[in-house]
């Protein structure tokens, strides 16, 4: 077995079942934030993942927004690669089931159109964070 370099091990860190994530991947920073209940964290990302929880939560700027969009493309790569049905990872079932839903509802009906938003709505018209993420899935061709 070949050494890690230093650096490298001072970026991970081992999880309960003995295997180790680096630090500063993206997925890993966003599992952590989801579950990390210290408002003193030493992780700097940590801070700014929750401070985008509440942003993306809060934003009603859904077609330019791109800190929406960056933090929206990094929910979906962890919802769309999770395997646990009961994930705590901020809006991973959320984007699990409003995808499922917008699936089983193309499929009833091809002429009808899907439930949520359309690109020409006005943004004061999207009500909650599911019509938020249909605009994405829609956006991005995800459904």
């Amino acid at each position: 077995m070949f050494p890690l370099p230093a650096d490298l091990v001072e970026r991970c860190v081992s999880i309960s079942d003995g295997v180790k994530r680096d630090l500063s991947d993206p997925i890993y920073l966003l599992e952590h934030a989801s579950r990390c209940d210290d408002l003193n964290c030493n992780h700097p990302m940590c801070i700014t993942l929750k401070a985008s929880f509440k942003h993306f939560r809060d934003c009603l700027d859904f077609c330019s927004c791109e800190k929406c969009e960056r933090f929206f493309d990094l929910a979906f790569l962890h919802a769309s690669i999770c395997e646990s049905e009961t994930c705590l990872t901020f809006l991973c079932e959320r984007i699990a089931e409003v995808r499922y839903n917008m699936v089983i509802c193309k499929g009833e009906s091809k002429k009808e159109a899907v439930a949520g938003p359309s690109s020409s709505k006005l943004i004061s018209e999207y009500l909650n964070l599911d019509e938020k993420l249909c605009f994405y899935l829609k956006k991005r061709n995800l459904i």
